[in-house]
């Protein structure tokens, strides 16, 4: 008999980052099992470009208006759930609704401690929500699960719990399997350039990444360019103007969000990935370089130095002069990139690919199964 498995799939509906990314993984992973029925619940559409489970039952509502996000948590999500046939309930991005019937198995997932570690890199919308739903998920859920040992570690800190309450589950990544489709680049042939991958807000470090290439442009030999990729997020700063701020309006590509097919080509033609943010609860772009053996220079804090390790150049985000040496060895030391995207792939093979991920997940439902059979 299966057991009927309820997901939040509201972040589905936004341009895929982070925790989209996240749960679209989630999903896939859990759509494999087939002893689960999985049921997805979203408050908007979901764009028709991605893909589902087959097996998977999709809710779809529209809540696409100002306030909708809280009525959705308070009221309509509880209710939908509450009568339903669910056994257990999936908030894959901290947001577990209030109000859920008491035998409905409550599992949600932690991706960080912005709200806590660096509050004034979030909006403040943002903040409000974090601060209201991340304390009541982490104190009403059954059980909890990280993306990293870094969050798993920072959440027992600061909430007081024992670490062993908290499962860890790693996020995956299939852009190895995405055929690549080319996107247009303002470049000449056999120029170079080297990537960052995430959303546009000042938690990601991009003034101190666009001053440290900067720093380096005179000491090359050649023409590089570093292409930005990824969503606006928030912020005061405004990254074109920053751009010419620094003198960089002829070394800097802006391409703004892109699908994953065109995300695979652009790894694929990269020297490396620069991913230098002040903090991540994991840093996928991390493992989508590794899983095409593309090197990456990243932050020596936080889960960066986990998923990181000895795989990554890892720098000093808060320190100009240690990522402009990042950045500059990592451009005219090829040797070093053959090591770093041999390593980085290995890394990758070891600890991230969707079979350990989904041995993991294996291990830990068996874990919320055993008292539902009962139910």
């Amino acid at each position: 008999m299966k057991i009927n498995i309820a997901i939040d799939g509201t972040p589905l509906t936004r341009e895929l980052s982070g925790i989209g990314k996240y749960t679209l993984g989630l999903i896939n992973l859990l759509g494999t099992f087939d002893n689960l029925k999985l049921n997805i619940y979203t408050s908007r559409p979901i764009p028709r470009n991605i893909l589902l489970p087959k097996s998977s039952t999709l809710f779809s509502y529209n809540f696409n208006f100002w306030f909708g996000g809280v009525i959705w948590y308070f009221f309509a999500l509880p209710y939908l759930l509450n009568k339903s046939n669910n056994i257990i309930f999936w908030s894959p991005n901290s947001r577990l609704p209030f109000f859920l019937k008491k035998n409905l198995l409550k599992i949600s997932t932690i991706h960080d401690l912005v709200y806590k570690i660096a509050p004034r890199t979030m909006r403040f919308s943002g903040f409000l929500m974090d601060s209201l739903f991340i304390p009541f998920s982490i104190k009403n859920s059954d059980y909890l699960v990280a993306v990293s040992y870094s969050t798993a570690s920072t959440v027992a800190i600061e909430f007081n719990i024992d670490i062993s309450k908290i499962t860890v589950i790693f996020p995956v990544s299939n852009i190895d399997q995405v055929n690549p489709i080319s996107v247009f680049l303002p470049l000449k042939r056999g120029d170079q350039f080297f990537i960052f991958v995430g959303t546009l807000e000042p938690r990601k470090n991009l003034e101190r990444l666009l001053i440290s290439f900067s720093n380096i442009l005179h000491l090359l030999n050649k023409k590089i360019y570093l292409v930005i990729i990824g969503g606006n997020g928030w912020g005061k700063f405004n990254i074109h103007k920053l751009i010419l701020k620094y003198n960089l309006s002829g070394n800097v590509v802006i391409l703004g969000y892109v699908t994953d097919s065109q995300l695979s080509f652009l790894y694929r033609r990269a020297l490396f990935l620069c991913l230098p943010s002040l903090y991540e609860g994991f840093g996928i772009p991390i493992i989508e370089a590794y899983s095409l053996s593309i090197p990456v220079v990243t932050s020596n804090s936080w889960s960066m130095s986990e998923v990181g390790s000895d795989a990554s150049l890892l720098i000093d985000p808060t320190s100009i002069s240690s990522l402009s040496y990042g950045i500059y060895t990592m451009l005219t030391d090829p040797a070093l990139r053959l090591k770093y995207a041999h390593s980085g792939y290995f890394r990758y093979q070891d600890l991230y690919t969707l079979s350990k991920a989904r041995n993991m997940l294996t291990s830990f439902l068996n874990n919320c199964i055993s008292p539902c059979k009962n139910q």
